[in-house]
C-alpha cells in the first residue's frame, strides 16, 4: 500500500468517526436548543476539529439559531 492509499485511508476512517458522531446527536426534527449546542461542540471537540474552529461553527450555527434562520438540527 502506497503512502497515497494510506492517507485516503486514513481520512476515510476519520470522516467515518466524525459523521457517526455527528449522526448520533443530530437525527432529523430534533429542535435546538443550548443542550443539542453544547453536544456539538463537544462532539466537535472530541472528533479533533480542535478549539478554536469549534467555537467558531457553535457561535455562526448559534447566531444563526437565535436569528431564527434554523430551528431543528437537520439544519445544521
Amino acid at each position: 500500500m502506497g503512502l497515497f492509499d494510506r492517507f485516503k485511508k486514513a481520512l476515510t476512517k476519520t470522516r467515518d468517526k466524525v459523521v457517526s458522531g455527528f449522526r448520533s446527536i443530530l437525527p432529523i426534527g430534533r429542535a435546538i436548543d443550548e443542550a443539542l449546542l453544547d453536544e456539538v461542540h463537544d462532539t466537535m471537540i472530541t472528533d479533533d476539529f480542535g478549539p478554536k474552529t469549534a467555537e467558531n461553527l457553535i457561535s455562526a450555527v448559534r447566531d444563526a439559531w437565535k436569528r431564527k434562520e434554523i430551528s431543528e438540527s437537520q439544519h445544521i
